[in-house]
């Protein structure tokens, strides 16, 4: 009994489960984001709705992060922990029941460093289960793999089994919740293992502040963070900085798979093996320089001034390396052929308002479907009779060889692919070096009474300025490029085509203004740090990292 208390009690044995927690809660969230566009696909949802779904998941975090500040101190704060971690692992479960409750999918045919050690990987880990479920189609509980046989995953219509990697990240958060419910209310020291429970009731009986007094000191405090020059013009750099990663980490896949023409699942593999990585390392490089050089207060921000405009400079290229728009019949390349207009040379076929089943002509035009094409026959694949291999007889191409193959038109430029995702992860770990060093100026910045509410108030703006708003705004650009919109009983559905130079700039092009505006807000505070005499001697704490 008492090594079984003296083991519930141990530091190394907390930091442990609480690594493994992150990790699962890191891997549902990043797995989710890896389908966001396969839920778009499958429920017929613009970017906008999507962006404002993953936005919805921090309102949440901004409503409870102050009043944890309060509570965190009066209650059993494993226990709460564990109780989160099942909430999670509930609202996981709740996510999978649209696929469940609709019908079938129809396609027309140190300590710290330990921990972030732990839990850095579940990103990643959440990117690569979302490209291994992705090849899975979405029905498979109720249609075995008969669509797989008929559709290819490289087809538009294709969705995933975005649901049932959410039961598998709902499974590890349970299981990683429940460890919480053995730990006691607080972690004694590791030299003071067997203290009583009465000792430590009677520490928080000295530290205990009622709800009134908090309530009092609670808009007293937070204006005077918000009045602090350094701490503001910090926060609201670090916000513009967190936009640009929430619009990363919802959309990357997405731009990924409409600019190059990488299936969900493949684009979801490079995020997870190559983009997160490069992230992880950038962060782990920065605190390690954080701590061997030592870094001033006054010199964190030419620090970071210098690594982020290095970062924003290797964008540009980006803006030239995509693909041209894909020339679609009747969408944005009208050509009078033999019948006088494209729509006749189909009038006659009853082409459904909502086809949506894209072919590539012999003459290097997409047309929606093969009846928009005018096709009256077809050839099946020899080795899979359930695939269509040829649509022939095409009345709408021009040209001897009047025939479509299934699938849209290939991309002329899918070898920039690797290199984008590659310049794409160098950024971003140029970027990251900044990260610990800009956490610790927080910290450098304040007094040490105010240092965990500072880090609640920061945590609070993050969310409400740039994690909340961020994801719905990216959703709008993207949607500001689409010029040809899916229909489904006379209402929008998913977009059909995008314009490939306006989505490519536009993303891009709002990822560099946030970053602009951050390094603007970090050279202001630079020059505000120079000529602020009490960082002069400032003592660098530490222990710190």
């Amino acid at each position: 009994m008492k090594g079984l208390r003296s083991l519930s009690c141990s530091i190394k044995l907390f930091v442990l489960c609480h690594g493994l927690l992150q990790f699962s809660q890191l891997l549902y969230s990043a797995y989710f984001k890896s389908t966001i566009t396969t839920i778009e696909r499958r429920y017929g949802l613009s970017s906008y709705s999507s962006g404002t779904i993953s936005s919805l998941h921090e309102v949440s975090n901004g409503v409870l992060i102050v009043f944890v500040s309060y509570f965190g101190n009066r209650v059993h704060r494993p226990r709460v922990i564990g109780i989160g971690g099942l909430l999670m692992a509930a609202s996981a479960m709740i996510l999978t029941l649209p696929h469940f409750i609709s019908q079938p999918y129809e396609y027309d045919s140190v300590l710290h460093t330990i921990l972030f050690a732990v839990s850095v990987f579940g990103p990643a880990i959440g990117y690569l289960l979302g490209s291994v479920m992705l090849q899975i189609y979405v029905d498979v509980d109720r249609t075995g793999l008969g669509a797989e046989q008929e559709l290819r995953h490289s087809d538009p219509r294709w969705v995933g089994a975005w649901w049932m990697g959410l039961l598998i990240t709902a499974g590890c958060l349970v299981l990683t919740s429940i460890p919480y419910f053995f730990f006691p209310r607080a972690m004694p020291s590791e030299g003071n293992v067997m203290r009583s429970d009465s000792d430590m009731k009677d520490d928080f009986r000295k530290t205990e502040v009622s709800l009134l007094d908090f309530l009092k000191m609670f808009p007293r405090i937070f204006v005077h963070l918000l009045l602090s020059p350094v701490f503001l013009m910090l926060v609201l750099a670090q916000c513009c900085f967190s936009s640009v990663i929430a619009g990363l980490s919802t959309f990357l896949n997405k731009f990924l798979e409409r600019q190059y023409s990488a299936s969900a699942a493949y684009s979801s593999l490079l995020v997870g093996a190559v983009n997160l990585p490069a992230v992880a390392v950038g962060m782990l490089i920065g605190g390690v320089i954080m701590k061997r050089v030592n870094l001033s207060l006054k010199t964190i921000p030419r620090f970071c001034v210098v690594m982020l405009t290095t970062s924003t400079l290797l964008c540009i290229p980006l803006f030239f390396m995509g693909c041209p728009t894909q020339k679609v019949s009747e969408v944005n390349n009208y050509q009078v052929g033999q019948y006088g207009s494209l729509s006749k040379c189909y009038s006659n076929c009853s082409c459904p308002a909502g086809a949506f089943n894209p072919v590539c002509g012999s003459d290097g035009v997409e047309y929606i479907s093969p009846c928009h094409a005018g096709c009256t026959n077809f050839t099946k694949d020899p080795n899979n009779t359930h695939r269509v291999q040829l649509y022939t007889n095409c009345r709408c191409i021009s040209g001897s060889q009047n025939h479509a193959h299934p699938a849209p038109c290939p991309n002329s430029c899918q070898h920039f692919l690797l290199p984008v995702i590659l310049v794409i992860s160098l950024v971003s770990l140029i970027a990251c070096l900044t990260h610990n060093p800009m956490y610790m100026m927080v910290l450098r910045s304040v007094s040490s009474e105010d240092k965990s509410f500072a880090i609640g108030i920061q945590f609070l703006l993050m969310r409400l300025l740039a994690w909340l708003p961020a994801p719905a705004l990216f959703g709008m650009a993207i949607d500001s490029s689409c010029f040809w919109w899916r229909r489904v009983c006379g209402k929008k559905f998913s977009c059909g085509y995008y314009n490939n130079d306006i989505l490519r700039s536009r993303y891009l092009g709002l990822q560099v203004g946030y970053k602009v505006m951050g390094i603007l807000l970090l050279m202001l505070l630079g020059w505000k740090m120079q000529r602020t005499q009490e960082y002069s001697l400032e003592k660098r704490p530490e222990g710190l990292l």
